[in-house]
């Protein structure tokens, strides 16, 4: 009997090795999905501190304050052809987008750019540093795209016009299970209008 029975447990665990291996693999693949869910219904219930579990900011602020010091410093070069006068504009800006990248890199503001498709400023704020919300910045749910990049690299892609380029969101694996929002890619148009 005893014969029997480690040959059924050599078959069970030739049937359960596989499954268990494939399961584990599926949870790898769907673990950005889960992230991402887990930080919108954060979000959506606005328990911010749970948000906060899914975003790195300074590597989130880093990025976008990347982009808004080149999208004004190219805005400046096309209408000041006096290269010293950009250098001073350039350096004069610099308190507009730090607070332009204060505002928009939070979990209130971040909502505001992935649901709304727009970048929170101090002109579109209240004193609260809550978005005013008008008729015409009201826009329609984004065309959402999810998709890996690589092994270690998730893309949240949200589409609000046909004729305008994606934001695309950034997520990157912490760990094997954890993946966290590491960067944000805004338009240059929606730059150009928030500068």
């Amino acid at each position: 009997m005893g014969y029997y029975d480690n040959k059924l447990n050599i078959k069970q665990l030739r049937l359960a090795v596989p499954f268990a291996l494939a399961t584990l693999a599926g949870y790898i693949y769907i673990c950005p999905y889960l992230s991402i869910l887990a930080f919108k219904n954060s979000l959506e219930e606005q328990d911010y501190e749970s948000a906060q579990l899914y975003v790195d900011f300074s590597s989130v602020r880093n990025s976008l304050k990347i982009q808004l010091q080149s999208s004004f410093e190219q805005t400046l070069q096309k209408r000041i052809t006096f290269p010293p006068l950009t250098s001073i504009g350039v350096a004069l800006s610099e308190p507009f987008i730090n607070a332009t990248v204060d505002l928009t890199v939070t979990p209130n503001g971040l909502k505001t750019l992935l649901n709304n498709g727009y970048i929170t400023t101090l002109s579109s704020s209240n004193k609260n540093g809550d978005k005013v919300e008008t008729p015409s910045s009201i826009s329609s749910k984004p065309k959402v795209r999810l998709y890996y990049l690589d092994f270690n690299n998730f893309v949240l892609s949200s589409s609000f016009k046909a004729d305008r380029e994606p934001i695309n969101a950034f997520w990157k694996r912490q760990g094997l299970f954890k993946w966290t929002l590491n960067a944000i890619e805004v338009p240059s148009t929606l730059l150009d209008l928030n500068l």
